[in-house]
């Protein structure tokens, strides 16, 4: 798919009353530590706690007030994204969650109205549930990445970064399905096309990487990952064609440096951080890429976290680095 700048642009007007313009702010802390410019696009703070309602709303909307309803599978920050934005618009929602998916996010879709239904241990499991669902009750599937509608939306934040910051020359973003690495490639390959953006997943949960390396989608069998917004089986159909024709990589990382950079997000740079979002200031990207960008953003895309896995975040890192 060639990259759809205008789409982005329309779909910015379509969801503005909706979201939040988060801010960008560079972090002196975490420049010192890592040698160059970073700045973090604080989508932890945006309307639902994550990046999500933007490509929810952005796909929603069209659909107009007669449907019947609309059934989400999600690890989390979908399904919140998904019962807010069909409680703005007077759809009626179903959000399928696994049994994995933090507690917090669970009371947030509940809170915003949406019927929740627990199922299966992984997200793919309550996306098949979520699929035949929505099949046998006529109601519209909304995917969490798998749907251009979808990713569109999510390009809205690489919108803002450039525009907030147009002499950045490196973007990293978590990656599970794809959908926001996709909006994101589909934005700054077109008005941008040679600054490198990067995705990062879980060393446990490696599908996209895998399936980047080889060209074609990847399967895993099993996921082990403390970052549940990213742990999905295999990226999604839609998503990986674009990723594949114009990502410059998806690295990996371990849970244990995971765990580190949420806890020096925190306690360094003041910024609250799922793991999924710490995920991209986990890696050692100069090594990982073979150069040292000047100005680079990191999407902070959550910051739907339990308190349990906080206190172990803050306990895996220093009070304060040494610079």
């Amino acid at each position: 798919m060639k990259p759809q700048i205008n789409q982005v642009i329309e779909a910015r007007n379509t969801i503005r009353d909706v979201i939040v313009q988060t801010p960008l702010c560079l972090s002196q802390v975490l420049s010192d530590v890592m040698g160059f410019e970073v700045y973090l696009k604080l989508e932890n703070l945006q309307a639902t706690g994550a990046f999500k309602i933007r490509g929810c709303y952005n796909k929603m909307v069209k659909l107009g007030r007669g449907t019947k309803g609309i059934v989400a599978a999600s690890s989390g920050s979908h399904g919140i994204a998904s019962a807010l934005a069909a409680s703005r618009l007077g759809i009626p929602a179903t959000v399928v969650m696994p049994s994995a998916s933090p507690e917090i996010k669970r009371k947030r879709v509940r809170g915003y109205g949406a019927s929740l239904v627990i199922h299966g241990e992984t997200y793919d499991d309550a996306y098949a549930l979520a699929k035949d669902m929505a099949l046998a009750e006529d109601k519209v599937f909304v995917p969490s990445f798998d749907d251009i509608d979808i990713i569109i939306g999510q390009g809205t934040v690489a919108l803002e970064i450039l525009e907030a910051l147009p002499d950045v020359d490196f973007i990293g973003c978590p990656v599970g399905g794809g959908g926001l690495y996709a909006g994101m490639l589909l934005v700054t390959k077109a008005l941008r096309p040679d600054m490198p953006v990067w995705g990062v997943q879980s060393e446990g949960a490696a599908s996209g990487a895998l399936s980047f390396q080889s060209g074609h989608i990847e399967h895993l069998d099993h996921l082990t990952t403390i970052a549940d917004a990213i742990a999905v089986k295999s990226p999604g159909k839609v998503p990986f064609e674009i990723i594949k024709q114009y990502g410059d990589g998806i690295a990996t990382t371990p849970d244990t440096r995971i765990l580190e950079a949420m806890g020096r997000l925190l306690l360094w740079a003041k910024v609250l951080a799922e793991p999924a979002a710490a995920a991209t200031l986990a890696v050692d990207w100069p090594a990982v890429t073979g150069r040292t960008p000047r100005k680079a953003v990191f999407v902070i895309s959550g910051g739907n976290v339990s308190r349990a896995l906080l206190v172990r975040a803050l306990d895996s890192c220093e009070e304060w680095p040494s610079v």
